[in-house]
């Protein structure tokens, strides 16, 4: 194998060494820092509820154990952030839901995309598990103040979708980058080496017995 040779690959392996370890780090942090984001929110609507819940009347409170009230939810025209669209058609808030409930299981208050049972346990904290055939992360909280349970969720597709957007977007600069590094990185080792490439070639076609210096032919040639 020639000097060339091995000095591209060594270059070529560090390159892309580098740049992987950097964009798996970063995806890997992007992937926790999303996860952190959205479990805060599903948190902070939680206590959003619980001050809405709070805010009504003890009569209106009583009259939603008898009939309890159903938040509608407009049908979405956009499935996925890739696709232009505003907040009013994109299909995120039928992602997102919320109940509202008695300890005794008496349902409250409750968002359209969900059915008369409870999202999760009456556990305080975070779950991950299957309802109406999907994945959700649900946060469940109890007001001690108004003695409900809160349960908030988010459809896993949701943070998957944001996920792979932020790996995709990582990964477009090293693609484009990668390559040119590459051609630069060749080019420069032919310019450089080329003198002791030719040195060598010449060195081989020599008389094994002639003593000639050879300094000269390196000087000429850099």
């Amino acid at each position: 194998m020639s000097l060339r040779v091995l000095m591209m690959g060594v270059m070529l392996l560090g390159i892309s060494l580098s740049i992987g370890i950097s964009s798996w780090l970063s995806t890997h942090d992007s992937h926790r820092q999303i996860e952190e984001l959205f479990d805060a929110q599903m948190l902070q609507s939680a206590k959003i509820l619980e001050m809405f819940y709070g805010a009504q009347p003890p009569e209106h409170r009583q009259a939603l154990i008898d009939h309890p009230l159903l938040l509608q939810i407009k049908p979405a025209k956009v499935e996925t952030f890739d696709e232009d669209a505003n907040a009013e058609q994109l299909a995120y808030e039928q992602k997102l839901a919320f109940q509202i409930w008695k300890p005794d299981g008496h349902l409250l208050v409750r968002s359209a995309n969900t059915a008369e049972d409870p999202m999760a346990e009456f556990v305080v904290g975070y779950h991950r598990k299957m309802y109406q055939g999907r994945l959700w992360h649900i946060y469940s909280y109890y007001s001690q103040r108004d003695s409900v349970w809160i349960i908030t969720g988010q459809r896993d597709d949701v943070r998957k979708e944001l996920v792979d957007q932020i790996i995709g977007n990582s990964l477009i600069a090293p693609a484009i980058v990668f390559p040119l590094v590459a051609l630069l990185m060749i080019f420069l080792s032919y310019l450089l080496l080329e003198p002791l490439q030719t040195l060598a070639d010449k060195l081989k076609r020599r008389d094994p017995g002639d003593l000639t210096p050879c300094i000269c032919v390196c000087r000429q040639n850099w």
